[in-house]
């Protein structure tokens, strides 16, 4: 009833710079019925992302399959979220929810967690490097991202959740900038063996 309170988007071709209104506080996503996350992209020409002051909560899949997009800017006045690198974090959790395909993520601390999905379907993407200050790395971080080869893993991982790389097709190696002894520490969903790993 208040269209200043909820954004609802559906597919929209014609978009290609979106400015979130200073009055909006919840953003989430309105799929065609009987379609999932990577089978409909809702912004497919978004190249430019402001998010404002307001915006307390991002959905998952909002902002997904938008591979064009390379400016993302969340309003200085927004109390819970922020960007930098041209990614969106929760600031109190420090959590990385939305990237694309220009981020880098921090690597001053105010990140520590990689959202589930955050860099998902990433078309151009070869390599990603996630600093020492990433302690979490959430499920599906990295999936659909066909062009990937390479992840470059600080030591100060702790949690890798399951599914990761689905459809990364062209991924080669880890690198993980501890010791093997460091990386059989790490709590992985679904560890088989360390192949494929090399060590800093």
């Amino acid at each position: 009833e208040n269209p200043y309170m909820v954004l609802v988007i559906g597919v929209d071709e014609e978009i290609t710079d979106l400015i979130v209104h200073d009055k909006t506080q919840l953003i989430v996503s309105k799929h065609t019925a009987g379609k999932n996350f990577n089978e409909e992209c809702l912004l497919p020409n978004l190249r430019s992302l402001h998010i404002g002051k307001n915006v307390e909560y991002i959905e998952q899949g909002v902002f997904l399959s938008t591979t064009l997009l390379t400016d993302i800017q969340v309003s200085p006045e927004n109390k819970t979220l922020h960007s930098q690198n041209n990614c969106i974090i929760e600031t109190e959790s420090k959590e990385l929810i939305i990237a694309c395909k220009t981020s880098t993520i921090p690597d001053d601390g105010s990140v520590t967690r990689i959202g589930v999905r955050a860099f998902a379907f990433q078309q151009e993407r070869k390599l990603l490097i996630i600093p020492d200050a990433i302690t979490h790395m959430e499920s599906n971080a990295f999936i659909f991202c066909p062009n990937l080869e390479t992840l470059v893993i600080g030591s100060g991982v702790e949690k890798i959740e399951h599914d990761q790389l689905i459809g990364c097709d062209n991924f080669a190696r880890i690198y993980y900038m501890g010791t093997q002894e460091e990386w059989e520490k790490i709590d992985i969903a679904g560890r088989k063996s360390t192949g494929g790993v090399s060590f800093g």
